[in-house]
């Protein structure tokens, strides 16, 4: 008994894009939808940096932010590069080392890596490190529309509406907040000594 053999080969391409019933993507259109992403990214990141311009004037690095560049920029004595991979940040919320806590196990190499890179470039200015959270979130709004477009076959109108979603999601906003807020709290701070300095001047 005999089959009748199909010409085309199993398990093509074009089958398994019919099977899903998308569309074939050419390398145009992936160059396309790259550069569009990566614009969208530059654009948020380029608007949190103007819209944070006077939170970066007040701006002063708190207990996490030291304990995060400390780590990444082996301020520590004895520090290495390895303790990225070893011991992540189980001291992160050690305040002193003879009490240590041991909270999490938690570990970020990349990121300690990228902190670290950042050094060479922003040095000592302290508020200029501020742009990798920005870039963050401009990547996370570059992965939104690349995967409205690509994955869900959205056009570029809901694409955007969903990336704009995306980035004022619960998590980004209450990061946002609390950047607010600490904001708010340094500029009370700072006019209290100023109305403190103009009394003794005065006097």
């Amino acid at each position: 008994m005999r089959f009748a053999m199909s010409t085309r080969p199993a398990g093509s391409a074009s089958d398994k894009i019919s099977a899903r019933g998308g569309t074939a993507v050419s390398g145009s259109d992936t160059l396309a939808l790259s550069l569009a992403a990566a614009c969208i990214g530059l654009l948020v990141c380029l608007a949190l940096w103007l819209i944070n311009i006077r939170y970066r004037q007040a701006y002063q690095p708190n207990d996490n932010d030291v304990t995060a560049l400390a780590d990444a920029l082996l301020l520590l004595p004895g520090a290495r590069w390895q303790d990225w991979f070893t011991q992540g940040h189980t001291h992160f919320f050690d305040a002193y080392p003879e009490w240590p806590w041991g909270l999490t196990p938690f570990a970020r190499p990349a990121f300690q890596f990228l902190i670290y890179l950042a050094h060479f470039l922003f040095g000592q200015n302290w508020t200029a490190y501020l742009v990798i959270n920005y870039a963050a979130i401009g990547g996370v709004a570059a992965a939104a529309f690349a995967i409205a477009r690509r994955a869900l076959g959205l056009a570029n109108g809901p694409a955007l509406i969903a990336t704009a979603l995306v980035v004022v999601s619960p998590a980004l906003v209450r990061r946002a907040r609390s950047f607010l807020r600490r904001l708010r709290r340094q500029l009370c701070d700072r006019r209290i000594r100023l109305f403190v300095r103009c009394r003794r001047d005065r006097q």
